[in-house]
């Protein structure tokens, strides 16, 4: 489909960075564009981003769409960062044997000029980041109607190309 441009996918960094109030994820991309109007400034990107702290407690599991896929038993994650346009963002907290999940000052918003995408959470719902934490990032198309709104793969002009488990 057209609105679908070259770069739209392809993550040139990631960063996280904090002051007194948030913490900040930036993910740069090739292209960002809106044809859809969302809020945030950005459209087409879906993204995940597991925490892990060294806490081997943390869960093994993320689940993108209908695909449930494994991280390495010694690296669980503990914090999840789901990120949508359209006020879709959340942050998921591993709380024993629950999740917990918080949206409430988890936001996203487009910083156009550098084609970045940033997200803040508020500093109580997540520990001072630490140069030892790892991250699991997927980008992936949003669809508004979808199962976690996360577009499939397939071949029609609304899909994106490929197949298989992503």
């Amino acid at each position: 489909h057209p609105v679908y441009v070259a770069g739209l996918f392809d993550l040139l960094q990631f960063r996280v960075a904090q002051d007194d109030m948030h913490v900040y994820f930036d993910f740069q991309f090739a292209a960002l564009t809106n044809p859809f109007q969302a809020p945030e400034g950005y459209f087409h990107q879906r993204l995940e981003v597991y925490i892990e702290t060294g806490n081997k407690m943390g869960c093994t599991e993320m689940q993108i769409g209908p695909h449930r896929l494994q991280t390495n038993p010694d690296w669980g994650w503990s914090y999840r960062l789901s990120v949508a346009p359209f006020g879709e963002s959340r942050l998921y907290v591993v709380d024993g044997q629950s999740v917990q999940a918080f949206s409430e000052g988890v936001g996203s918003q487009s910083l156009s000029a550098s084609q970045t995408i940033r997200v803040q959470v508020p500093r109580e719902l997540l520990p001072h980041p630490d140069p030892a934490w790892g991250y699991y990032v997927l980008v992936g198309s949003f669809d508004g109607l979808a199962r976690d709104f996360w577009r499939d793969l397939g071949e029609g002009p609304w899909q994106v190309g490929g197949s298989g488990v992503p």
